[in-house]
């Protein structure tokens, strides 16, 4: 029995807390959490992978993730 893991390590500097984490992925695609803030951030690819805090009031993040 074969078993595939298709799991992303989404490493970075949380924009709040600036802390060196794990990003938690949301429903949106663009959009993580920090694992030590719960802070949502935004990923911006421009030659390297840069989270940058965003402001979106009402959304509820899923917790299964």
């Amino acid at each position: 029995m074969t078993v595939k893991i298709d799991e992303t390590l989404n490493i970075g500097q949380c924009p709040k807390c600036h802390e060196h984490t794990h990003f938690n992925p949301t429903k949106n695609k663009k959009l993580f959490t920090c694992t030590l803030c719960s802070e949502t951030v935004e990923q911006k690819i421009n030659g390297k992978v840069v989270y940058t805090e965003v402001d979106v009031p009402g959304v509820i993040v899923d917790s299964d993730y």
